[in-house]
């Protein structure tokens, strides 16, 4: 142990990093990869299975994006309907405003008569006392 600046230094030796990856331990690794690249089932994996996967996978994602568009298409169309409901649920409710307004209107037109009418029965009573 000795010290090196604020800290101290141990030495710990480490057994698990003796082996490096370029070491080629049994001098064959090197013959095995290249037989593996050459080998005929490689070959055939890569000239025949390979495209036959891509194909697959490319047939599931064309169904995929088939029913993505449909998905959409599907909800623009609710949009749309949506957007008609909303424009009809509009025009009743300037509807009903109106008649509320022609009904407010009445209301206030009759309170006035009847506020008249008691003005004129107070000012009657009053003259008379």
């Amino acid at each position: 142990m000795r010290a090196a600046g604020p800290f101290l230094e141990l030495a710990v030796p480490d057994d698990m990093h003796n082996h490096h990856r370029r070491d080629d331990t049994d001098a064959t690794k090197g013959h095995r990869l290249e037989a593996a690249a050459e080998s005929t089932f490689a070959k055939l994996l890569a000239r025949v299975v390979t495209p036959f996967l891509v194909a697959i996978i490319g047939y599931f994602l064309v169904g995929t994006m088939e029913d993505i568009k449909q998905a959409q298409q599907q909800l623009h169309r609710g949009q749309i309907d949506q957007g008609a409901e909303i424009t009809q649920i509009r025009t009743e409710l300037a509807v009903v405003n109106i008649r509320m307004d022609e009904r407010v209107l009445r209301q206030v037109d009759a309170n006035s008569k009847v506020i008249e009418s008691h003005e004129r029965r107070l000012q009657a009573l009053e003259r008379t006392r």
